[in-house]
C-alpha cells in the first residue's frame, strides 16, 4: 500500500566523431564539418580539434544525417560524405572518418622531351640568318676578286 515514486530521464543521443590521418592513425584536427539532415537541411557546423567531436542532444534518434566536409586539414584530401542512422540508445555511437593525405613531390629537374618549341624555332632562323650572310659575303667577294682583274 506504499505510493512508489520512479523517476525517469531520457538518455541524449551521443555521437563520437573521430576524424583519422591516414599516414599517421592519429586525429586530425582543423576539418571544418557541416551536418545535413535527410532534408539537405544544416543541423550544425563544427571543426575537428585533437580530441573526438562529441555531438550531445543536437542529432535525434531514427533520423539520417550526412556529414560534409567543407575544407579540409592543409596536406589532406577532402573525405566522401558520410552518412549515419542515428540509433535510440543512450550509449555513445562512434563514427570514424579517414583523411587522405596528398603526397608531396619532391622538386625534381624536367627530363625528356618537354623543351620549348620557341627555341629551336629561334636557333634554326638565326642559323638560316648566319648561312645566308655568310652567303652574300662570298658572292659579293667574289665579285670584288673578278672586277679586279
Amino acid at each position: 500500500g506504499n505510493i512508489q515514486q520512479v523517476s525517469m530521464k531520457d538518455d541524449t543521443i551521443k555521437i563520437q566523431f573521430s576524424k583519422i590521418a591516414s599516414d599517421t592513425k592519429k586525429l586530425l584536427p582543423g576539418a571544418k564539418y557541416k551536418v545535413l539532415d535527410s532534408k539537405g537541411k544544416k543541423v550544425c557546423e563544427f571543426t575537428t580539434k585533437k580530441k573526438e567531436t562529441v555531438l550531445n542532444g543536437i542529432l535525434c534518434a531514427g533520423e539520417t544525417y550526412t556529414f560534409v566536409e567543407q575544407q579540409a586539414p592543409e596536406h589532406y584530401k577532402k573525405a566522401k560524405n558520410v552518412k549515419i542512422t542515428v540509433k535510440d540508445t543512450g550509449k555513445v555511437q562512434k563514427l570514424k572518418v579517414v583523411d587522405e593525405r596528398i603526397p608531396e613531390v619532391p622538386d625534381t629537374p624536367q627530363t625528356g622531351n618537354r623543351r620549348n618549341i620557341l627555341l629551336y624555332a629561334l636557333a634554326l632562323l638565326f642559323g638560316i640568318g648566319t648561312l645566308t650572310t655568310y652567303s652574300c659575303v662570298r658572292i659579293n667577294h667574289g665579285k670584288k676578286k673578278d672586277n679586279e682583274q
